[in-house]
């Protein structure tokens, strides 16, 4: 249904320079009533207009039908300043003004020349009766303007890796800095995880991986002697939430391009943060990293660290326990070593005798091979066993002292063993860590791949909780 006009009031039209062309608008516009809010959705015809960078909107409206508007396009974005007026109603003067989380802003759309189609950037498009402050008579949440018809935001492209381009193993290694709500430090974890790296000739570099959330995204670099620069806001595709996000680089506070050394092997940001962002130009992380480093993975025989178990759990009235392991992708020099060529085992001890965990698919039934031993890194089955790793398993290890985890590495020709990491077993209590019966102090939703999920994500998702003596939890929810 087009929006009907209450009273016609026009201010703005377009120059006789300018070419009007007929586009179409989809819109979801929100106004009050006595019953409450309503929201009507809609798609119709709407006349834009192009003079030069200035850009003119017949913007449907309650409060006039439609209003010209103007804007100015600055690149990719195109601004209309907030206080321009729509219309009257009864003696009121209704003003077009912007709302984002921080309250009155410009009215900015975000412009896909390629594709020819305008999207309300992030906030909302408000009919006001006050130029100064939010007033709302009634609004747009999304606002989607194109040439063809679409109603939905384009596609941003992504970062392509060319044919000729061969990638190698590189180990990330950098700080977590996670903020709570309020935007106060929450923590710092050191983490690692693998990459792939490989260059285009001497002037590009590509790297796949850069951030574990999003293992196939791609981040371009351009090589510059020995400093290697990442251009700030590129497109790293939608996370796994259907979120859009980017990577953005910061330095002192502003958003920058990240300025890398390279030298024996070794990418170094120095001082430069990068983020997994929800905006291209505006600092809105979902992960934020800092002391970033990747280093090359040097081919051959290793010997791993040791692993180990961080939570054991046996639930008796589900008959289903967990394990949580930590396995260090480092030998014991500490030099990185490939995931592509790790795996574990699982072992349990009683008295002076060991014996190796065997995974039948008799019991897991999503293996493809009659019985496991080794487990790959990165395996997973969708079900029992979750990257990170955690393991499930479903039977208790009653009248065994202890369970255990090794590193198995195959390179150079050699297979080579980690120490093993024991998890003492005689301090359950009922078949569950004695901490745990303690209060919970924090608690997380992951999906299988160890990706943080909301709670409104949808499937298989591994709650973890922490509790206040240290010790973890972990179980299924399926949603």
């Amino acid at each position: 249904m087009a929006i009907m006009a209450l009273v016609g009031y026009a201010q703005t039209t377009p120059p006789q320079t300018a070419t009007i062309e007929t586009w179409q608008c989809s819109y979801a516009m929100h106004s009050n009533s006595q019953s409450g809010e309503n929201v009507e959705t809609g798609t119709e015809a709407m006349d834009v207009a192009f003079d030069g960078n200035d850009i003119y909107f017949n913007l449907p409206n309650p409060i006039a039908g439609s209003t010209w508007i103007k804007g100015t396009r600055n690149g990719g974005k195109v601004t209309f300043t907030s206080g321009q007026k729509l219309g009257k109603y009864a003696s009121n003067t209704i003003y077009l003004v912007g709302q984002n989380e921080n309250g009155l802003c410009d009215v900015d759309f975000v412009y896909y020349e390629e594709q020819q189609v305008f999207v309300l950037g992030d906030m909302y498009a408000v009919f006001s009766d006050s130029k100064t402050e939010v007033s709302v008579w009634g609004y747009f949440s999304s606002l989607v303007i194109s040439k063809d018809g679409a109603t939905e935001e384009p596609e941003e492209p992504v970062v392509e890796i060319p044919g000729n381009v061969n990638l190698q193993e590189y180990a990330f290694t950098a700080t977590s800095i996670e903020y709570n709500a309020d935007g106060s430090l929450k923590g710092m974890t050191p983490v690692q995880w693998e990459v792939l790296v490989g260059f285009n000739g001497l002037s590009e570099v590509y790297v796949k991986g850069l951030f574990e959330a999003m293992p196939d995204a791609v981040v371009k670099g351009t090589m510059n002697a020995d400093d290697v620069v990442f251009a700030s806001g590129q497109y790293l595709g939608k996370n796994p939430l259907k979120q859009k996000c980017y990577f953005v680089s910061t330095f002192m506070s502003s958003i920058q391009d990240a300025e890398f050394t390279y030298e024996n092997g070794v990418f170094d940001g120095g001082s430069y943060y990068i983020a997994v962002n929800a905006m291209k130009n505006q600092l809105a992380p979902y992960y934020v990293y800092a002391g970033v480093k990747l280093t090359k993975i040097a081919a051959g025989a290793a010997t791993p660290a040791t692993p180990s178990i961080t939570n054991y759990e046996w639930n008796a009235g589900e008959g289903l326990g967990t394990l949580d392991l930590s396995i260090p992708l480092n030998d014991v020099n500490g030099s990185p070593i490939k995931t592509s060529l790790l795996g574990y085992k699982i072992l349990l001890q009683k008295g002076s005798e060991q014996s190796e965990f065997v995974f039948r698919k008799s019991e897991y039934e999503n293996l493809e091979a009659s019985e496991l031993t080794v487990i790959p890194y990165k395996f997973t089955d969708n079900f029992d066993f979750v990257p990170g790793p955690k393991v499930y398993f479903y039977a208790p290890f009653t009248g065994y002292d202890k369970v255990g985890v090794q590193s198995v590495y195959t390179g150079g020709g050699e297979t080579r063993t980690s120490e093993i990491g024991w998890y003492l077993l005689n301090d359950q209590v009922d078949g569950i860590n004695a901490g745990t019966r303690q209060g919970i102090v924090d608690e997380s939703l992951t999906d299988l791949q160890g990706r943080r999920a909301t709670a409104t994500s949808r499937g298989l998702l591994i709650k973890t909780q922490r509790m206040a003596d240290g010790s973890v939890r972990s179980t299924k929810v399926v949603k």
